[in-house]
Order: structure tokens, then sequence, then C-alpha cells
């Protein structure tokens, strides 16, 4: 099965629908920063080494931040590493959460 990620969510990083969702239902803010979080940190380890540099604190010291990287290391990117049953629960939240 397919499952999209929900369009609100679509730029969005883990920890950021984590943190400032103000609905947020704890077991989904514990999946999102337990494994979302972990996946967002691999990738943004793939990014950094993509352009050049060793890790991502070498590329966040060349002055870069994180809105640089968001379209690289967000939800979307790492959406095919949860489950069904996650990814339906996220998509579920995207349709009620209050930012």
């Amino acid at each position: 099965m397919t499952i999209k990620l929900h369009e609100e969510f679509q730029y969005c990083r883990p920890d950021h629908i984590a943190e400032c969702s103000e609905n947020c239902p704890d077991d989904l803010y514990r999946l999102l920063w337990n494994k979302g979080v972990e996946y967002q940190a691999e990738q943004e380890q793939k990014f950094a080494k993509e352009c050049g540099y060793s890790n991502i604190s070498d590329w966040k010291q060349a002055g870069n931040t994180p809105a640089d990287y968001m379209q690289e290391v967000n939800i979307s990117k790492i959406w095919h590493l949860f489950t069904d049953e996650e990814k339906i629960k996220i998509n579920n939240f995207a349709k009620i959460v209050k930012w």
C-alpha cells in the first residue's frame, strides 16, 4: 500500500511538527522525536556530505542555517522510513493540526 504524506506536513521537519503544533498527541510526539528526528539527523549528515562537508556541524560552522536545508531535511524526505501504521497516524494528525 502506498500512503502519501499529507500536504499540510510536506515541508515540515518531524521536530517542528512535534514542538510547534498546539495539539500533538503524546504518542505521536514520541514517534516524531524518537524515530523522526533520528531519521532527520541521518538525512542531515547525508546532505552535509553531499555539499562537500565532513558532517552537519562543519556545514553549520560555515555559516549555513537550518532554513538553508529545510527542503532537503524534512519529513517528506524520510517518509518512506515510517511504517504504514505510523504514516496513517501522522496523516490523521495533519488533518486536525493546530499551529
